[in-house]
């Protein structure tokens, strides 16, 4: 489920998805085996609202504890496999065009930030991860995103990172997230967010609002001041314990002038 491309535009990488998606729509069974390797969940995400696919199988195996896994220092994303099996709908490549376009922009993030050593600072200073990307203290993932659900985990920090320098100026932070709990009784949010400059200087916060289950997003601006520039920044969530959070994806990029604040307490 890896795509690459012999070059580094959007294009390319929309030629070889679209090369993908009719390959599987021609097959009558199809099955795939990939790890939690973002690219290749992106990939996966795509087959699946293109071609309606009917699973057959679906099964997760966790190998990290593999001795092989120690050998070939694979005891991250890359031992956690999914193999799936599944009948195609056949579909047109023109009714997806869209969708296609968008994956080949998710795929270029990444290997531009790869190719960078770890500056995910692309031509239009954006900076992108999937939640899955990130480091995290518990939860579950499926490639992208990264649940955490009061059943099996404790409230805490949930995710953290990605640690990139930025030049001084100011930014705007967004978390895209999912929250199972409704608005009750007033109650103020538990799960929440902010933004860490260094080991331990918070310089902005603010929460993640309950959402009932539906995508949501909380934004909020934050400044880098000359002395904090050679500083890592990360933006931290924080799981309150109650119902379920999933954290899909967080981003930072330069303030537009003129650009509004989110719901952050600046601090």
């Amino acid at each position: 489920m890896d795509i690459s491309a012999d070059e580094l535009a959007s294009e390319a990488y929309q030629r070889e998805l679209a090369a993908c998606v009719k390959l599987v729509g021609r097959a009558a069974r199809v099955v795939v085996e990939f790890s939690e390797h973002t690219p290749s969940a992106l990939v996966w995400r795509l087959v699946e609202t293109c071609l309606s696919p009917t699973i057959l199988l679906d099964l997760k195996l966790d190998l990290t504890r593999d001795p092989a896994a120690d050998a070939f220092y694979v005891k991250d994303g890359r031992a956690r496999r999914r193999i799936i099996a599944f009948a195609p709908t056949p579909a047109e490549i023109g009714e997806h065009a869209d969708k296609i376009e968008r994956c080949a922009e998710d795929l270029l993030v990444i290997q531009r930030r790869m190719d960078t050593a770890g500056r995910s600072d692309d031509e239009k200073g954006v900076h992108h991860y999937w939640a899955a990307e990130l480091p995290a203290n518990f939860g579950e993932s499926d490639g992208v995103g990264r649940t955490a659900c009061a059943e099996d985990d404790a409230s805490g920090c949930f995710t953290f990172g990605p640690y990139v320098q930025l030049a001084p100026g100011a930014y705007v932070a967004t978390i895209s997230y999912v929250s199972s709990k409704g608005d009750a009784a007033g109650e103020a949010p538990e799960d929440s967010w902010d933004v860490c400059v260094g080991a331990r200087s918070t310089i902005a916060r603010g929460p993640l609002e309950p959402s009932a289950g539906e995508p949501a997003q909380a934004t909020g601006r934050f400044e880098i001041a000359p002395g904090d520039a050679p500083q890592p920044v990360e933006i931290r969530t924080f799981f309150g314990g109650r119902g379920s959070l999933t954290v899909a994806a967080v981003a930072i990029h330069r303030e537009a002038q003129g650009e509004g604040l989110g719901s952050a307490q600046n601090l």
